[in-house]
């Protein structure tokens, strides 16, 4: 059992909050969830019976994994659970990582737990931002929850990555975009076309920006990769596709990893690319210690990544942080989902 009666736990299952009754984005099927987002990593266990998710994330889950039995919570409108603790309100709120992305905000006699999800303070261009939420008690990520990660402004780097593919258009080459096939591949896409840069996207990218436009997000000058068309364009790939023919048969390659990870040095070698952006769906450490002490939390849970390391600093800067440790996607699951970072 946690140690605070809206503390949360490490099960096979998933992360668990007892005083709710309810599973935290699970790895596995459980009787009642939260699923925070549409990444595999957070969203592909499949079935289950009471499934929460923004009404966003409902539909992009069904579309990537056929899960139709979502409950969709809409902004702001709180719904009722029966728990443990008694009744609970439960609203959601913009967690500033994809589209859909939300925080649970559950408020209950002992107090308010948030649970941040993959979070990142602010947002994009396709996504409503993500902000702080006072609570007693917080759950938060902390993928990039080290010193070393500090990203530069994101509209910054975007404009880098613009300059970057007209540049490699007007040298007659092919920019090719290394970009998750949710979230940062139809962030890419709609910023190169509000820049007025054509772009064609491999088909598990262009699958999620067709829902994002449904969903009422514009995608301009976006088509669909065709072997067939060689029209000069930017090509948006999943990093898993960057040896395959679609990268390799497109005229004079010049490959671009997109992640926050891009900030480690190895990155460059890894992906064989010719520049790397450090642009994130995350929080970077500066933006994970701010939103913990905006929070005001009394209690603070530190998942995923870098965990322990995270909940150490915020103990040495006097917050009571500790680490629980996330279970793992399965092997399948790996093998048909990036994480978006």
């Amino acid at each position: 059992m946690p140690d605070h009666p809206l503390g949360v736990v490490s099960r096979p299952e998933g992360l668990y909050a007892p005083g709710l009754d309810l599973f935290l984005d699970p790895t596995k099927p459980v009787p009642r969830a939260f699923v925070s987002h549409a990444h595999g990593d957070h969203a592909g266990a499949g079935t289950m019976g009471e499934l929460y998710a923004s009404r966003q994330t409902a539909e992009l889950m069904q579309a990537r994994f056929g899960v139709e039995n979502a409950c969709p919570l809409d902004w702001d409108a709180p719904i009722q659970l029966d728990t443990p603790l008694g009744a609970a309100s439960i609203t959601i709120a913009p967690a500033g990582h994809t589209l859909g992305a939300a925080q649970l905000v559950a408020d209950t006699p002992e107090g308010r737990l948030v649970y941040s999800g993959d979070y990142q303070s602010g947002g994009g261009l396709t996504h409503a931002a993500g902000a702080p939420i006072r609570c007693d008690v917080l759950v938060i990520e902390s993928t990039f929850g080290l010193p070393i990660f500090r990203f530069p402004p994101r509209q910054e780097v975007r404009a880098r990555i613009v300059t970057w593919c007209q540049e490699r258009l007007r040298a007659g080459e092919s920019p090719v975009l290394l970009a998750y096939a949710l979230g940062k591949g139809q962030e890419l896409a709609r910023a190169l076309g509000d820049a007025q840069i054509p772009v064609m996207a491999h088909g598990a990218i262009h699958k999620m920006a067709m829902v994002y436009e449904r969903l009422g997000v514009p995608m301009p000058l976006l088509r669909r990769y065709d072997r067939a068309d060689t029209d000069p364009a930017v090509l948006l790939v999943p990093p898993r596709a960057r040896t395959q023919p679609i990268v390799k048969k497109r005229k004079k390659p010049c490959i671009g990893y997109v992640s926050g990870w891009a900030l480690i040095d190895a990155a460059r070698e890894r992906f064989d690319a010719d520049a790397v952006f450090p642009l994130s769906d995350h929080a970077d450490f500066d933006d994970l210690v701010e939103t913990v002490e905006r929070s005001g939390a009394a209690r603070v849970y530190v998942t995923h990544c870098s965990a322990e390391p995270l909940a150490s600093i915020l103990r040495a800067r006097g917050v009571e942080a500790s680490a629980v440790d996330a279970p793992a996607m399965d092997e399948r699951e790996q093998s048909r989902e990036e994480v978006g970072n």
